[in-house]
């Protein structure tokens, strides 16, 4: 367990403690940060990955470094809700393979919107990937709404045989 902790603070937590670099080395940084912090950072990340929402839309590897970095700036007297509430939408965090995959899957099952002028394999793999790609371009938290505009949009582009040429420039 330790050597995961390691990892998440060498690649998402020492940023926050760059100024000490030049004075110390990266493990006697790794050592200075708590245990209780370092487990309720991994737990974050392994409760992401359980979350079957959480784990489509972000890498929840980087959500429990992102956690860290929260905890270590805002120190052990900030409830565990309040640094949730800070990453907000994880947007550095952003990882739109599992939510294109998803989005593939799901355009099979919409049949009806299926365009009568290209194949369901073509059109749906233009749906997943424009959806991805909108997704990872949108700001702030994604919620129903925001996903329903990146699904409608999704459909339209693809749905359009001049916007997908144009796409594919």
């Amino acid at each position: 367990m330790r050597v995961f902790l390691s990892v998440l603070v060498l690649f998402f937590a020492l940023p926050v403690f760059a100024q000490d670099m030049a004075d110390s080395n990266a493990q006697d940084i790794v050592d200075e940060i708590p245990d209780e912090f370092l487990i309720e950072a991994e737990n974050y990340a392994i409760e992401c990955s359980r979350n079957s929402q959480m784990n489509l839309y972000y890498n929840c590897e980087c959500m429990g470094g992102a956690y860290l970095d929260e905890r270590i700036r805002r120190g052990p007297n900030v409830a565990a809700s309040s640094i949730r509430l800070a990453l907000g939408s994880g947007t550095k965090c952003k990882d739109a393979s599992g939510i294109a995959g998803q989005q593939y899957e799901n355009c099979f099952n919409m049949p009806v919107e299926l365009p009568d002028d290209t194949s369901p394999q073509e059109y749906c793999e233009c749906y997943a990937n424009e959806f991805a790609k909108e997704f990872e371009s949108t700001g702030g938290a994604f919620d129903s709404k925001q996903n329903v505009r990146l699904m409608r949009r999704a459909r339209i582009t693809c749905g359009n045989q001049d916007l997908k040429r144009r796409l594919r420039m």
